[in-house]
C-alpha cells in the first residue's frame, strides 16, 4: 500500500446565520448554488478569511464583505496594469530583481510565509496582502521614472504571486470587478446595458455635452455601477 495522508486538518463547522448548517434545519445549500450569486474567488476568499480550525458563519452579507476585501487586491492589480500598460504576471517574477529594488517589498513575502507557517494562519496572510495592495496603489500614483516603475512592477508581481498561493487574484481585474455580487435583481443592469451607456457617455463628452455625460454617470451610480476614467479609457465595476 501507500501512505493515505501525511497531514490531517480538522476544520470548524459552517454555521448559517448563527446556526449549524444541516438539512433538518432547511439551511443547507451547495457550492454550486452559491456560485450562481458570487464569483468563485469570493467564496474562496471568504473561507480563507477565517482560520481553518474556526467556525465559519455563512451569510450573503459575509460573502459581500469578502467580495469587498478581495476587490482591494484586484483594484491594486488594476492600478498597476494601468501604469505599466501590461498585465501583471506572477511568472515574470524571475525577470524582476526585487532584492535590488526595495527590502520592504521582500519583507511582505517574508511576513506572508511566516503567517502561513504559523498553522496556516490565512487571516494574517490576507492582512499582508492588504498591506501590499495599499503599497501597490501608492506606487501606482507616484510612478514616474524607470526606478519607480521597476519598484511598482516588483510590488505588483509580488502581490500577484502571494495571492496565487491562496489561489486568488488570478483572473483579469476587470473580470472580477465586473462580476455579479449577490442575488440577481430583475432590475439589475446587464453588462451590455452598462457598456452601451458608457459609450453614450463617451460620445456626449466628445460632443461637449457634459450635462448628459454627468447624467449617465449618476444613473450608473444609482444602479451600483462605479466608473473610473483613465488615459486607457473608462472601466466600470459593480459596488
Amino acid at each position: 500500500g501507500c501512505t493515505y495522508a501525511n497531514n490531517w486538518m480538522h476544520v470548524g463547522f459552517i454555521n448559517v446565520d448563527g446556526e449549524k448548517m444541516s438539512k433538518s434545519l432547511g439551511n443547507f445549500f451547495t457550492i454550486r448554488e452559491v456560485m450562481e450569486k458570487f464569483h468563485p474567488e469570493t467564496i474562496r476568499f471568504f473561507i480563507l478569511s477565517s482560520h481553518y480550525r474556526s467556525q465559519v458563519n455563512f451569510s450573503d452579507a459575509a460573502l459581500k464583505e469578502a467580495h469587498s476585501g478581495l476587490t482591494r487586491v484586484y483594484q491594486a492589480l488594476k492600478a498597476a496594469e494601468a501604469v505599466l500598460d501590461t498585465p501583471v504576471n506572477a511568472q515574470s517574477e524571475a525577470t524582476v530583481d526585487i532584492a535590488s529594488i526595495d527590502s520592504e517589498i521582500r519583507g511582505y513575502s517574508a511576513n506572508f510565509i511566516k503567517a502561513m507557517n504559523d498553522d496556516f494562519n490565512t487571516p494574517q496572510a490576507i492582512s499582508v496582502l492588504f498591506s501590499l495592495a495599499k503599497e501597490v496603489n501608492k506606487l501606482a500614483r507616484e510612478t514616474g521614472d524607470d526606478q519607480a516603475t521597476a519598484k511598482l512592477k516588483a510590488a505588483a508581481v509580488t502581490l500577484k504571486g502571494l495571492a496565487g498561493t491562496l489561489n486568488i487574484g488570478q483572473v483579469k481585474p476587470t473580470e472580477f470587478l465586473q462580476a455579479q455580487i449577490g442575488s440577481v435583481d430583475e432590475d439589475q443592469m446587464t453588462d451590455e446595458q452598462i457598456d452601451t451607456l458608457i459609450q453614450e457617455r463617451i460620445d456626449a463628452k466628445a460632443n461637449k455635452n457634459f450635462a448628459r455625460a454627468d447624467e449617465i454617470r449618476n444613473l450608473l451610480q444609482q444602479n451600483n455601477i462605479e466608473l473610473e476614467d483613465s488615459k486607457q479609457g473608462t472601466t466600470w465595476r459593480r459596488i
